[in-house]
């Protein structure tokens, strides 16, 4: 996946029908799993945090509001990053919590000039992971902590999600949990955990079934767009979530929290 489609992606979560969809923070489990992983990271106050992809900055926004850590959110999509800012500004977080304009695989961020990364439901995008894994490790302080959330996989894709549509919706490009923790030790990380969440997946994805309806008739009245690559999403979408469902409710797809450390 090159940088404009990266950038597609990002947009498509931009859209407000997707927003409905999945919530504010657009991943499964929402803020509770974010807060999760900030545990198994060992996030405390005054922690400077990184957030790889933030979007729109509810993850910056939940960790400086309810742990007290300083947060630099980085993204490709500047007016995600203008929306975060905002409202980082209007819940008067913006001492805590800035928002830089970057790619993942070449962060504009010094060597072990922070104490933490964490990267929800994005590296399955990347398109050079490796690249991003070791930028990741590079910023991060001896002794700090990388937390990745991602979808993962068991069994191979089928055909029909490695498609446009598939990359545009994140799914083309899965991993295996064990592929994700060789990224983390390749790039030097230790200690190297999964948990496996599942079931927010399930969650999700029977939450998302239930508002379709309503979305096909939003999409009657106006078609919503994939941005800047200009597919009409309706039956392409649709026909990829049910397959998606598919394999979330057999366990082929699931959901899984990835964290390492970087040793001293």
């Amino acid at each position: 996946m090159n940088k404009q489609l990266r950038i597609s992606c990002s947009g498509l979560y931009r859209h407000p029908a997707v927003h409905w969809l999945m919530g504010e923070s657009l991943h499964p489990g929402g803020l509770t799993l974010t807060r999760r992983l900030a545990e198994k990271m060992g996030l405390v106050q005054g922690n400077l945090v990184l957030d790889v992809a933030t979007s729109r900055g509810a993850t910056p926004g939940y960790l400086a509001g309810e742990l007290g850590c300083r947060v630099v959110g980085i993204d490709l999509v500047t007016d995600s990053l203008a929306r975060a800012l905002e409202d980082s500004k209007g819940r008067h977080l913006d001492r805590a919590a800035h928002y830089v304009a970057g790619d993942a695989e070449s962060l504009p961020i010094a060597s072990g000039a922070v104490d933490a990364v964490i990267c929800e439901c994005s590296l399955s995008i990347f398109p050079d992971k490796p690249q991003a894994v070791r930028e990741m490790a590079r910023v991060l302080r001896p002794g700090g902590a990388i937390g990745i959330s991602d979808v993962t996989r068991s069994v191979e894709l089928p055909e029909s999600l490695r498609g446009v549509i598939s990359q545009v919706a994140c799914l083309a490009d899965v991993k295996r949990p064990e592929d994700y923790m060789a990224l983390l030790s390749e790039a030097g990380l230790d200690d190297i955990r999964v948990e496996d969440h599942g079931e927010e997946l399930k969650a999700l994805a029977g939450a998302i079934k239930k508002k379709l309806g309503p979305l096909g008739l939003m999409m009657k009245m106006g078609a919503v767009k994939v941005p800047q690559i200009g597919l009409d999403l309706g039956s392409s979408v649709k026909d990829l979530l049910s397959e998606a469902d598919r394999l979330i409710q057999d366990g082929g797809l699931s959901y899984c929290l990835i964290t390492g450390q970087k040793p001293m």
